[in-house]
């Protein structure tokens, strides 16, 4: 949130030669963009770090209703259930986010945010694929389902923190501030990862000979909207060729939608241990510094 101080005057209420005389702010340009990531090393390890989870993130939903539909059969109840599964779990991690930040530093955080993460994950890919009942299995899946997603959660507010960091790095490093930059890197990183989940999901239907099924239920679902078939038709037809499906091509498919996004994780704790440097004792110095640094003018 931006918040616009006048010190003395309205700018409605300045002349027109006071408001030529007011300074203009710069406007930035792509090559100022390029510069400044370029120079602030730490803003483009949190480029890729958020490029990295916004992509891992969002595999269980976005391979979700495939899955759930292949191991389940054609019911849309239980995937309205595990969004709002994901919904609670998101929203119940951010909540405790503050109460977490008292009792723990921020690697403290991050280490152990990933490794829920990646525990739920394993677990998610374990139930999956034993044979045991679907409600129990269903269950089971939801539960594990909130560490992946309670995880994550608190992942993304720590990352945020991280991110926003590197706006007083770059002034502490430089002696300019570049909100603008550093506020557009995550909208641009999140299309972009967008983008490559899409391609990771088509790619993983392929390799596990499901995506044919998945667009001929697709086409049965736009006769339906057209009123060609009723939604008794949808469902026979649909759970029909989803019973053609065997267990190696759902095996594969619940590996896809958990691996990946656990070497991704993992790929992400990594590179912010080796390459993000700013914690909690090297941010206070900065802000000490930089205040300094104004103080003294």
């Amino acid at each position: 949130m931006v918040f616009l101080i006048y010190n003395k005057y309205d700018k409605f209420m300045l002349s027109k030669e006071e408001l030529e005389a007011e300074p203009k702010e710069k406007a930035i340009t792509l090559k100022d963009m390029v510069k400044i990531l370029i120079r602030n090393k730490q803003l483009l390890v949190m480029a890729v770090v958020v490029l990295l989870y916004t992509t891992a993130s969002g595999f269980l939903i976005a391979f979700g209703q495939n899955f759930f539909y292949f191991k389940f059969g054609f019911d849309g109840n239980l995937v309205f259930i595990f969004t709002v599964i994901y919904a609670a779990g998101t929203l119940v991690s951010q909540a405790i986010f503050p109460m977490l930040t008292k009792k723990f530093n921020r690697n403290q955080i991050v280490k152990a945010s990933i490794l829920i993460t990646v525990i739920g994950y394993l677990l998610f890919f374990l139930i999956a694929n034993l044979p045991i009942s679907s409600s129990i299995c269903f269950i089971l899946l939801c539960v594990f389902g909130i560490l992946v997603f309670g995880g994550q959660g608190v992942f993304y507010m720590v990352m945020l923190i991280m991110l926003t960091n590197t706006i007083e790095y770059d002034e502490w490093q430089s002696g300019e501030r570049n909100e603008a930059v550093t506020f557009s890197v995550r909208p641009f990183m999140v299309k972009l990862s967008g983008a490559i989940q899409a391609g990771i999901v088509s790619v993983a239907l392929v390799a596990c000979g499901l995506y044919a099924i998945t667009q001929q239920i697709g086409d049965l679902e736009v006769d339906k909207n057209l009123g060609n078939i009723t939604q008794t038709d949808l469902t026979t037809q649909a759970n029909n060729l989803l019973s053609t499906a065997n267990d190696l091509q759902i095996f594969g498919l619940s590996a896809a939608m958990t691996i990946i996004p656990i070497i991704l994780f993992v790929a992400t704790y990594f590179i912010i241990k080796k390459k993000y440097i700013i914690d909690e004792a090297l941010y206070d110095i900065m802000t000490k510094e930089i205040e300094e640094r104004k103080n003294n003018g």
